[in-house]
C-alpha cells in the first residue's frame, strides 16, 4: 500500500485477509485431520492388536495340569 492510501482501506484489507486466512486455515486443518484419521484407521485395520491374554493362557495351559 502506498503512502496516500487511507488508513481505513489498510484496516479493511487487513481484516479481509485475516478472515480469509482464518477460513482457509480452518478448512485445511479439517482436511488434514480427516487424512490423519483415515491413515490411523487404515493402520489399525492392517495391524490388529493381538489377543495377549489368549496367547498367555495357551502358553501356560500345558504347565498347569501336571506337576509334581
Amino acid at each position: 500500500m502506498s503512502a496516500d492510501t487511507p488508513a481505513a482501506s489498510v484496516i479493511v484489507a487487513a481484516l479481509v485477509a485475516m478472515v480469509l486466512c482464518r477460513v482457509l486455515g480452518t478448512m485445511v486443518a479439517h482436511v488434514c485431520g480427516r487424512l490423519a484419521d483415515d491413515a490411523v484407521r487404515r493402520h489399525k485395520e492392517s495391524n490388529p492388536v493381538p489377543d495377549v491374554r489368549a496367547a498367555y493362557r495357551a502358553a501356560h495351559a500345558s504347565t498347569e495340569g501336571g506337576g509334581a
